[in-house]
């Protein structure tokens, strides 16, 4: 049978990033936005979203340690990664995952 276990690692790459430095945190997050809204699999979507959105938690909780210019470039990286998942979801057609985004 077909098993399709990027979902799972969707997952270990996510908390690779969330370990991470900040750097790496946000840029890494690209290939999750690139899945999140481009997959074949609405699962593999989904898998997606949810990282994309623990990785946003752990930026935001990083956001005190920030100063100055930084802080700035910093809320800019939160809003810009707020954005995309806004974008994402209500570009998504499947029925399932359109419930699913309206819950949350």
């Amino acid at each position: 049978s077909y098993s399709d276990d990027r979902p799972r690692y969707i997952g270990i790459y996510s908390s690779y990033l969330q370990n991470a430095s900040d750097e790496i945190l946000v840029d890494g997050c690209s290939p999750l936005f690139e899945l999140a809204e481009n997959d074949w699999s609405p699962w593999t979507r989904y898998a997606a979203m949810r990282q994309l959105q623990a990785c946003l938690t752990v930026m935001k909780e990083r956001t005190n340690r920030a100063d100055g210019y930084y802080l700035e470039q910093w809320e800019a990286a939160i809003a810009h990664h707020e954005e995309m998942i806004r974008t994402i979801k209500e570009k998504e057609s499947f029925p399932f995952l359109k419930r699913m985004y309206a819950l949350e």
